[in-house]
């Protein structure tokens, strides 16, 4: 049996990808030193130095915590789950690991202003710590919270511009990376160092943002607790939601009526002439979607609009394919260089995607004046 040109040319392109040397590394083993042969000693005394490591660490943070939580009016109800969380952390239990698995860590990129960092969202919110005694009853869960961190800041008196600086701090002079803080400091207005944090269900975002205000004093810096959430079964709508949904509906129902009142008007050939039933067959899916799929044109269509048409829309879903994740995403990463990115030849059909849209005006203005024109030569 002869094999096709394609299928050997298919066959080649899918040995080349595998034994590429990317994906061929998926298939080493990695080198296991030949000494290592008692495994289960090794893995006892990998257990034993996370515990040591995590006392050391809270023998070390608790006397400050307990300093801190004397000195402010957090609930009982708070005190006592994040005391159980500690003594979890001493444990090594795996829901204790989890809320600081979940929390946003020491900032990387800060130098570029990575301002965002949200942890894991769905991990801190599956989080569930079982009753000492009763395994099936819970004593408290993962609550989700955004804080926002800002370096201090004057009262904003003016809208900045990317090169402009805060006059306020024109003076100052300290360390480089305060610094380049410094002359970037504007940009806080409007993005902050974002982080998500897990805490204990049973403290309010109150709480938090005491615990959080009298340490950011200590640098200092400006906290807010933006919002915190805890895992609900229960599905809540909004005002906004239920609308959209309603309106949804009345579509849908809109759609199929005019569908069945098409379909029973040519089963019975009846022609309807009211208004209303007019209105309904408009909605009807069998002739718009014999409208949306047509290729006929007529003598009089400008076929050259069809190209731009198609054009223009190749510029749109470009542009909200690369918006999103990459302008958008500086904003929360890197910062300080969406400048630089932004003035690339490949971003400017991006950050100048709103230009598409006079295309489509510009094809409504042609047609609206060929109607005209037409209504001029039929008229003289």
């Amino acid at each position: 049996m002869k094999l096709s040109a394609t299928s050997v040319s298919l066959s080649l392109i899918f040995f080349l990808a595998v034994l590429s040397q990317s994906n061929a590394s998926i298939w080493r083993l990695p080198h296991i030193p030949e000494n290592q042969t008692n495994v289960v000693e090794l893995w006892k005394q990998m257990d034993k130095n996370f515990k040591s490591a995590a006392q050391s660490v809270i023998k070390t943070l608790m006397p400050r915590v307990m300093e801190s939580s004397s000195e402010l009016n957090i609930s009982s109800q708070c005190m006592r789950q994040g005391l159980q969380l500690v003594t979890g952390l001493r444990s090594l239990k795996n829901w204790a690991f989890s809320f600081l698995d979940s929390s946003a860590k020491m900032p990387e990129g800060l130098e570029r202003a990575t301002f965002t960092h949200l942890g894991e969202y769905e991990e801190c919110l599956d989080i569930i710590v079982p009753h000492s005694k009763n395994k099936d009853k819970v004593q408290f869960q993962g609550q989700y919270c955004l804080v926002e961190i800002r370096f201090p800041l004057p009262p904003k008196t003016k809208r900045y511009r990317w090169h402009d600086r805060l006059e306020e701090l024109n003076n100052f002079t300290g360390t480089e990376f305060t610094t380049l803080m410094r002359n970037n400091a504007h940009m806080h207005y409007l993005v902050p160092l974002t982080l998500g944090l897990c805490i204990p269900s049973g403290c309010s975002k109150d709480d938090l943002s005491q615990v959080l205000v009298s340490e950011a004093k200590k640098v200092p810096l400006m906290v807010e607790v933006v919002s915190c959430e805890i895992k609900d079964d229960e599905i809540h709508f909004t005002a906004g939601q239920i609308g959209a949904i309603v309106i949804s509906c009345f579509l849908g129902t809109l759609v199929i009526l005019g569908t069945f009142l098409e379909k029973r008007s040519k089963s019975k050939n009846i022609t309807h002439t009211h208004l209303g039933f007019r209105i309904l067959l408009s909605f009807s899916v069998i002739t718009n979607f014999k409208k949306l799929t047509s290729t006929k044109t007529s003598m009089d269509s400008f076929n050259c609009l069809h190209g731009i048409r198609f054009l223009t829309i190749t510029w749109v879903v470009l542009a909200h394919t690369y918006f999103y994740p990459g302008c958008f995403l500086t904003r929360f990463r890197m910062l300080f260089r969406s400048y630089a990115f932004a003035s690339e030849t490949f971003t400017q059909m991006m950050t100048n995607g709103s230009e598409c849209v006079d295309t489509f005006l510009f094809m409504g203005y042609v047609l609206q004046s060929k109607r005209k024109l037409a209504y001029k030569v039929k008229s003289f």
